[in-house]
């Protein structure tokens, strides 16, 4: 039947033919369209059956064995693991290793029910000593704060393990993760006793490696004491046994000069391929994207807000995900360096300063305000996610795969904006005018302002308005600004200036201080033996008759008006000291009889 014959004779089917015809603009009949879409149904019934098969292998490596090192004592020797999922739960997981022959498995280590192992993130390294003590009997350095995506511990701790045979005598001999030199295999299993990953060698494999299912890696050789088998180069997740062949020497080497201890592994002496890989677990995910900022006039003068989605973070309790916010006058910013911590305030070489470091913000949206946006003027922003905090056992910028980790593939890119001002004050001042104080002030421009209120404080804190000006509404030329202040009283007055907006809007200016000395004004009058001091108010006067080498002759006090006698006093030059509210005034005296 005619495709288009069966679209003019049966309406129902008008819609669904001509979808048809745009999803398979050849066919013909309808008999050529089943037959398209049952192929199309069986395309993704097997592209489905690909994904799940993709998807377990990627979930069965939630955790691989990077390397482990052979030592002439097993006490020297220890295994490096490297978490490549996020949220993973290691309680009853058990680690074991296998025999020489690779045909025999010691008993298992279990890792105890602890929350240390209840959920760990991607980019997590494990160092697990194989026993308590080194050789030289030295108990190991344990590190169990997983704050900074690294963990030493030794498999002889009962707190966090169990299982094992170590034997008593002595209490760290035993079989079990004791590597054996011409072969062995290193097995993580999960609780229900699931094949996680195996890390072995030995030149011919045995019976248990070959038993094993995928992912598993044999490096194809003995290994002699001092030695330590790695996963090489370790660019991808496949290489760490996914990708064949899994026997031989293209995805592992043996190295016994440069041992990367809790470190990258090197492949060829260099470790920049599995340096990358290990950063990319570490890095937190967070979705490219980008967002614009607003400005408000707030205080102290204006601020930029702005919001973004947030990293993907699957556990937020453990506080590990926060965001670096760089803020610069152009789009030109530098990107921070992994295994490095830095501080608010810090300008990148290439441009960008730190102006916020946001830790574990929480939530599915988060936002930050820029109160330092206060210029008229323009403000980019970049926002890099980051994880973990500085290496704990070697400190800052020890390397880039340990530490801090930031994502500066994607990231938040805030649009650059202007901060439009409402009006830019670029002169405040106040000073004494005799017996005021004069407040002046200037603006470069205005917008829409339409008065300016003088605020006055005691304290700096709370302020009283104790006048109001009209503002010139807009300007794009200076404009001088006063108000005389006649009630200004001796000591410190703290001014400001509040500028408000036809649209109500309020700013406030910085304050200013002014210390407020009126001196004293007293008369006086001489008769006699007797002098006369008038004081401007009825404050307590103290007066001093002082001779000139500096012996007090005759005091007195009174309010406004006081007589002092100076019977007694010799002829001669004299100083007068009139105090008043804590101010002093000299005047010199003649006292002639």
């Amino acid at each position: 039947m005619d495709l288009r014959l069966l679209i003019q004779e049966n309406k129902l089917f008008t819609i669904g033919a001509s979808l048809m015809k745009k999803i398979f603009p050849s066919v013909k009949t309808v008999q050529d369209f089943q037959k398209r879409l049952l192929r199309f149904f069986v395309l993704l019934f097997f592209i489905g059956i690909l994904v799940f098969i993709s998807s377990t292998k990627l979930l069965a490596q939630s955790v691989v064995v990077s390397g482990y090192f052979n030592a002439a004592d097993v006490r020297d020797e220890w295994t490096e693991l490297l978490v490549v999922s996020d949220n993973v739960d290691m309680r009853n997981w058990t680690i074991r290793d296998n025999n020489g022959n690779q045909d025999s498995w010691q008993t298992a280590v279990t890792f105890a029910n602890v929350s240390l192992w209840s959920n760990l993130r991607a980019g997590t390294i494990i160092i697990l000593y194989h026993r308590v003590i080194n050789s030289s009997g030295a108990s190991y350095t344990q590190d169990v704060d997983p704050a900074d995506g690294y963990l030493q511990l030794h498999l002889q701790n009962t707190s966090y393990f169990s299982g094992g045979d170590f034997a008593t005598s002595p209490f760290w001999s035993g079989n079990s993760m004791s590597i054996a030199g011409p072969g062995d295999i290193v097995q993580l299993r999960n609780s229900s006793g699931t094949h996680i990953h195996a890390l072995g060698h030995r030149s011919t494999v045995g019976a248990n490696w070959t038993a094993l299912p995928s992912p598993k890696l044999n490096h194809k050789n003995s290994a002699s004491s001092g030695d330590a088998i790695y996963v090489c180069p370790g660019s991808t997740i496949n290489d760490y046994g996914t990708n064949t062949p899994q026997d031989g020497t293209t995805y592992t080497t043996k190295n016994a000069t440069t041992l990367t201890f809790g470190l990258p592994n090197s492949c060829g002496g260099s470790n920049t391929i599995n340096s990358d890989f290990w950063r990319s677990l570490r890095e937190p995910a967070i979705t490219m994207q980008t967002t614009t900022s607003s400005t408000a006039p707030t205080y102290p003068v204006a601020a930029a807000t702005f919001f973004w989605d947030v990293a993907t973070d699957p556990n937020p309790a453990d506080n590990t995900v926060g965001y670096m916010i760089l803020r610069n006058a152009n789009t030109t910013f530098d990107a921070p360096t992994d295994g490095t911590t830095y501080s608010v305030g810090y300008v990148f070489p290439g441009g960008g300063e730190i102006i916020a470091l946001m830790d574990n913000p929480g939530g599915t949206v988060t936002s930050y305000t820029d109160y330092g946006a206060n210029d008229a003027g323009t403000y980019c922003y970049r926002i890099y996610p980051y994880r973990y905090s500085t290496d704990q056992p070697n400190g800052n910028s020890y390397d880039l795969a340990r530490g801090v980790a930031y994502n500066t593939t994607n990231y938040v890119t805030v649009v650059c904006g202007t901060n439009p001002l409402p009006i830019e004050m670029i002169r405040l001042e106040a000073k004494q005018d005799g017996g005021n104080a004069l407040v002046q002030w200037t603006t470069a421009t205005e917008m829409n302002t339409h008065h300016f209120n003088i605020e006055k404080s005691n304290d700096g804190i709370l302020f009283t308005t104790i006048g109001r000006i009209a503002a010139a509404g807009n300007s794009v030329v200076p404009i001088d600004y006063s108000f005389l202040d006649n009630e200004v009283e001796n000591g410190i007055s703290y001014y400001r200036i509040s500028t408000i907006d036809w649209d109500g809007s309020i700013s406030f200016s910085p304050v200013v201080a002014l210390n407020y000395h009126q001196e004293m004004a007293i008369e006086i009058f001489q008769s006699f033996d007797f002098i006369r001091v008038l004081g401007v108010d009825e404050s307590m006067i103290h007066v001093s008759l002082v001779s000139i080498s500096g012996q007090i002759l005759s005091q007195t006090s009174g309010e406004k008006n006081i007589l002092m006698s100076t019977q007694n006093i010799p002829d001669g030059m004299y100083l007068l000291f009139a105090e008043c509210n804590g101010f002093t005034t000299v005047k010199k005296l003649l006292v002639q009889h």
